[in-house]
């Protein structure tokens, strides 16, 4: 069943491959965090947090992925270490609504599993739409799979559900919420990340970035929920791209009466 569903949402993201967008642009905005914290002394510790965004915006497709990692050790011995990452797809049908594909991948070492991913598909709707203010729901169906350290694989078929916050507060402040709810056959996960972002100068930015995770079934040994406070720099950047297609022998440049014959 996963490999069904994983299959039907690469068909989904292919399409954007095809899609004709003639005299579209293309935007491009993405962040880049860091954050470390390094005692020495009575006591050695470090806390590594890394997180790396990105979303491509076009006049039909929005595309966007996220990668986090983070480790602490102490006295040398790692004692939390995860990767998570998340790809998503998104066509607009109108201005507020969308139909979406996700696929997330997560490994965590202390969790009892040697990872779990999930893929869904389904449809979104932009519930408000300030200038400051947007928040998105969404809904979809997909599967799951489970990698436990111990124990056979499991694959379950999941319903999705999520909400997106973004609020600009002021020129320099921004808060952002993100939640969402795979709720399984045996697995239901939930999860919230709440930041606030405030600029320092130009695009440099601090941030604070409070996650919790809960399941409501783990493997022996471990804890149903799990919680992590992050203070990062962050370093955001945009950019734009006229597009320019190939179509009926033609290079369109700036419109369609813009036709320039390919070269060999």
């Amino acid at each position: 069943m996963f490999c069904r569903i994983a299959s039907v949402l690469l068909c989904f993201s292919v399409g954007t491959a095809t899609a004709q967008e003639t005299n579209s642009t293309v935007t491009w905005k993405g962040e880049a965090e860091l954050g470390l914290v390094n005692t020495t002394g009575n006591t050695e510790t470090e806390n590594l947090n890394a997180r790396g965004s990105v979303v491509n915006e076009r006049r039909r497709w929005r595309h966007s992925g996220t990668l986090d990692f983070a480790r602490v050790t102490d006295q040398e011995e790692t004692t939390a270490r995860r990767f998570a990452m998340l790809a998503k797809t998104d066509y607009k049908f109108t201005e507020r609504s969308y139909g979406f594909g996700v696929v997330t991948y997560e490994d965590d070492r202390f969790s009892g599993y040697e990872y779990q991913a999930s893929v869904a598909v389904g449809y979104g709707r932009k519930l408000i739409t300030h200038e400051d203010l947007i928040l998105e729901g969404e809904t979809g169906l997909g599967a799951r799979r489970s990698e436990p350290d111990s124990a056979d694989t499991r694959d379950e078929a999941i319903v999705r559900g999520a909400l997106n916050l973004d609020w600009k507060i002021s020129d320099a402040v921004a808060f952002v919420e993100l939640f969402s709810v795979e709720a399984g056959e045996e697995i239901t996960i939930t999860k919230s990340v709440t930041a606030l972002k405030s600029q320092i100068a130009g695009n440099l930015a601090s941030k604070i970035t409070y996650t919790v995770r809960h399941a409501s079934e783990v493997p022996a040994d471990t804890e149903e929920t799990d919680t992590a406070l992050a203070i990062t720099l962050v370093y955001s950047f945009r950019g734009e791209l006229r597009l320019s297609l190939l179509r009926s022998g033609c290079l369109m440049q700036s419109g369609p009466s813009d036709c320039v014959p390919p070269t060999a």
